[in-house]
């Protein structure tokens, strides 16, 4: 809506936009000319010296008109009115030799203060959701502070070496990565009025959109979003999801990361399988507790934890495998699920259920997707392969339903068993008297369960994120700090971290292990194969092959389905275009697809086919989150691109710091011991964790997330 109008032009609004940009260019010309006269060739008059100061005023004035800014305007009045001043009481000069064109110049704005705004006048731009980012002190300072420490790696060691300059540093970095997005809560989610359940879609047909709303705001079982959906229109003229998927299948090229090891790929599913947990029953919900609490070997509630308990000294439930050849003691692994003759999951292990909910309090009412006991059905859905009477009897005990989807899931699973037990008998060792009180069983387990969490925090920031940024600054874990940043809030997964997190390009088609190479149907629920080769072996082969580039065309075939399902997922909630989240992760917005892809020309043409301008909409405005994620350009050595790795870390970053363990009044030897602290201080990655609890006998292995050998000659 425009202004109120002094005078009325009979123009367009374009033409009366153009029109004013001709006065303010004229007149500033003529002030300017005056001003520069009047301050530079009259030294010894120093009225002319003010006039030339109030002439650099007027054009100061004019370039604020120039951008709408009605106080430009009401300064032009008044050192249109000091002029006059000058002249008449100072120069005693004659009123209409000079002041009266300067009358004139001022009634010239009049027209066109309608135009005019206090404050900032609205840019078109501003009129997208969210609106094009402005530059903030922060946002600047990290990004000029991470650009100039890449470029400079001897100054991020000098840092490091610094302690309160480390501190520093690593504050700014964290807190201003953090703080692109608002903070939570966010006014939306995926809630929707439907009485109920909303059953998820693989066509794209049906979409659905929300409001805020208080069920919204504050029950968590509804997935958060963090922009509003778009409109059913725009959904429906997006392209077929058939051929949007054709984007990121890979042909016979498969395209290795140069920096990624398989390790790290398989560690990502690991990891993000305990927290992005979508209700299989409702589209719009999630079985999430919304924290990293290693729920994967804990379980997702206290009852359930208890059914994995040993019950004595703190330990978790376990058992010895089949010693190796190598290996000088019996390995320890997860306690198996299966009755071996039955063929029915043991009832000390059948209640565990998927559901934080039921998980905690444990009514004999079933989840509404299922327990421990119904996990064989669960998983029939993904091939009558994966339930074999040879592999079921294998499946561990656990405390989510995926936990024996991959034997480098289940491997990792067994490090972390692993390392809560040794944390266990160490800390019985340390505090003998404690230990042998009424509640020390409950209190070892507790306290190594601490431990361990933070362990798995640790991993995260120290190991998996700066993988990820590919900084020479390495990132360290503090706690403290985050309890007075603005996005200190509670966790609650997002519809847009749940869909960013598609790693599924990562793949490789073939896993090489023990000089076989094993396709996909052979290393997934496959226990006896891990325990064949050794958790440590597993884990060294694939930290020792590289992980799949995460870029479009190179998703291996046999997840085209989970691929399909994502981009169906997106639409059927009316997800937000590439660039809205580029703007609400305060980065720029691309002006073409050209510009996204970096110039890749097939790239370019791929999208433009799929996303051209449609009812004056840009093409690249068209474009799909998860489709923009993986087309977007980026630097050889970065693993990955621009709008991902800050969304990722921003994610990472608010989730992982604000977990309960590291606030101010928990941390501390109370929580962990003394012991327990210095577990924590001396671990810094997975390796470490590793390789205290490899078996004895076995070689040292390999356990990097990152090539050891990647030296940026070849695409990360």
């Amino acid at each position: 809506m425009r202004g109120e109008s002094v005078m009325s032009l009979s123009l367009s609004p374009e033409g009366e936009a153009r029109l004013f940009n001709v006065v303010c260019l004229l007149i500033g010309i003529i002030m300017f000319y005056r001003g520069i006269t009047d301050f530079l060739l009259f030294e010894d008059n120093p009225y002319r010296t003010l006039l030339g100061l109030i002439f650099f005023g007027g054009v100061v004035s004019i370039w604020l008109m120039y951008q709408r800014r009605r106080i430009g305007f009401w300064m032009f009045c008044f050192f249109d009115f000091s002029v006059g001043i000058v002249f008449i009481f100072f120069l005693q000069d004659i009123w209409y030799h000079h002041v009266l064109p300067h009358v004139a110049y001022a009634a010239l704005f009049v027209p066109f203060y309608g135009q005019m705004r206090w404050g900032r006048p609205p840019d078109p731009l501003d009129r997208r959701v969210p609106p094009e980012p402005k530059s903030n002190w922060t946002g600047w300072i990290t990004d000029h502070l991470v650009s100039f420490v890449d470029r400079w790696p001897i100054v991020a060691r000098t840092i490091e070496r610094i302690r309160p300059l480390q501190r520093l540093v690593n504050r700014l970095v964290i807190n201003g990565v953090t703080s692109a997005p608002p903070p939570r809560p966010l006014p939306f989610s995926l809630w929707t009025p439907d009485s109920g359940p909303v059953a998820r879609v693989e066509d794209g047909s049906s979409t659905r959109g929300t409001f805020t709303s208080w069920p919204g705001l504050i029950d968590r079982a509804f997935t958060g979003r963090h922009l509003p959906p778009i409109t059913e229109g725009e959904v429906a003229a997006l392209p077929p999801v058939d051929e949007v998927v054709a984007l990121f299948l890979r042909g016979s090229d498969f395209k290795p990361s140069g920096k990624t090891t398989a390790l790290f790929c398989f560690f990502a599913q690991w990891f993000t399988d305990s927290f992005l947990r979508t209700n299989p029953e409702d589209a719009r919900k999630n079985t999430s507790n919304h924290e990293i609490d290693l729920c994967q070997i804990y379980g997702l509630g206290e009852e359930s934890t208890r059914m994995l308990r040993e019950g004595t000294g703190g330990l978790l439930k376990s058992r010895e495998g089949k010693r190796l050849p190598w290996e000088k003691l019996s390995p320890v692994y997860p306690p198996f699920l299966v009755d071996p003759e039955k063929l029915e999951v043991k009832p000390e292990f059948a209640r565990i259920a998927f559901d934080p909910i039921m998980a905690t309090s444990f009514d004999e009412k079933d989840p509404p997707h299922g327990m421990a006991r119904d996990l064989r059905a669960l998983l029939e859905k993904i091939g009558e392969w994966t339930q074999t009477d040879e592999r079921w009897v294998w499946h561990y005990a656990a405390g989510l339903e995926r936990a024996n989807s991959t034997i480098m899931y289940s491997a990792i699973n067994t490090v972390f068993l692993r390392e809560h037990n040794r944390l266990a008998r160490e800390l019985g060792s340390e505090y003998p008297e404690r230990a042998a009180a009424s509640d020390g069983d409950d209190w070892l387990f507790q306290t190594a369960r601490n431990i361990n969490v933070v362990l798995l925090l640790k991993i995260i920031i120290e190991d998996y994120i700066n993988h990820l940024a590919g900084s020479p600054f390495k990132l360290k874990l503090e706690q403290g700090f985050a309890d007075r940043c603005r996005w200190y809030r509670t966790n609650r997964i997002t519809l847009e971290f749940n869909l960013l997190y598609r790693w599924h390009a990562m793949v490789p088609d073939v896993f090489h292990l023990g000089g076989r190479e094993l396709k996909d149907q052979e290393f997934r629920f496959n226990n006896e194969l891990l325990e064949q080769h050794g958790a440590e072996a597993v884990i060294h082969a694939a930290s020792t092959q590289k992980a799949g580039r995460l870029v479009l065309s190179n998703t291996p075939s046999f997840l085209k389905h989970p691929e399909l399902r994502s981009i169906a997922f997106a639409r059927q909630f009316r997800l937000a275009g590439f660039n809205a989240y580029r703007r609400r992760w305060q980065l720029p917005s691309y002006k073409s697809i050209a510009e996204l892809t970096g110039g890749n020309s097939a790239l370019t043409q791929a999208l433009e086919r799929l996303y051209p301008d449609l009812n004056g909409i840009r093409g690249v405005e068209r474009v799909e989150l998860p489709v923009g994620l993986l087309a977007e350009a980026r630097s050889a050595n970065q693993v990955l691109p621009p709008l991902l790795q800050r969304m990722v870390a921003s994610d990472a970053f608010s989730q992982a710091l604000t977990n309960p363990l590291l606030a101010s009044f928990v941390y501390g030897v109370n929580c962990f011991t003394e012991y327990g602290v210095g577990e924590i201080e001396r671990t810094g990655s997975f390796a470490d964790v590793v390789h205290r609890n490899q078996t004895l006998g076995t070689e040292p292995v390999s356990a990097d997330f990152s090539n050891p050998a990647f030296t940026g000659d070849t695409p990360a």
